[in-house]
């Protein structure tokens, strides 16, 4: 009986904070990854196309739903932070850590001796419902183009995934969510780009 009652108060519980759209903001959290010692000049070009995500009456980006204990959609996950930004300046940091002199832009100059631009693909977070806890899951995908000698010398897809549990429902839980997706696909990404970039 005691444990039928946490079940029901859990269920109830879940299901009342999971009727609130969940504004989003989107960080990043530099680690390092790679080792200092590099040099040189990197052009980072922001994503300039994030047109396929939808938006709300707000203007805000729709990037996932939350669910309540049934698994139904009762609100949505937005963010008004800048996607393209977000994901533009974690690669510059982690290059100015590494060594390199950055420089973020809005489009690439004609002479471009390195550089790397994105095309954005998609980035959804959404919600697992635990026994005793809450999940914010998010995965991000984008391809990064990269230049060398003022041409495109290769793409690389990038995806990346993350999660992050608490007992309730909360802006902060999808953020750290989204965090750790970034996290992972920089950290996934990076060495080879920095390869690639040094091989040309």
């Amino acid at each position: 009986m005691k444990r039928l009652l946490i079940i029901l108060l859990s269920l109830s519980f879940f299901s009342g904070c999971a009727l609130v759209d969940r504004d989003v903001e989107l960080t990043y959290h530099p680690g390092k990854i790679i080792q200092s010692g590099h040099e040189g000049k990197i052009y980072i070009e922001k994503p300039q196309d994030v047109s396929n995500i939808p938006k709300n009456k707000k203007g805000l980006k729709i990037i996932g739903n939350v669910k309540n204990s049934a698994g139904m959609e009762t609100a949505d996950i937005v963010t008004a932070s800048d996607i393209g930004d977000w994901i533009a300046y974690a690669y510059a940091e982690e290059l100015a850590a590494a060594g390199y002199e950055v420089e973020t832009i809005l489009s690439m100059p004609e002479s471009v001796p390195k550089g790397i631009s994105f095309s954005f693909k998609n980035l959804v977070i959404d919600t697992d419902m635990g026994f005793m806890t809450l999940g914010g899951v998010a995965e991000v995908s984008f391809d990064v183009i990269i230049w060398g000698d003022d041409e495109k010398i290769a793409t690389v897809r990038v995806e990346g995934k993350g999660q992050e549990r608490s007992a309730v429902i909360s802006n902060e839980l999808y953020g750290v969510a989204a965090r750790n997706a970034l996290t992972d696909a920089v950290s996934n990404s990076l060495p080879r780009i920095i390869k690639i970039l040094e091989e040309d």
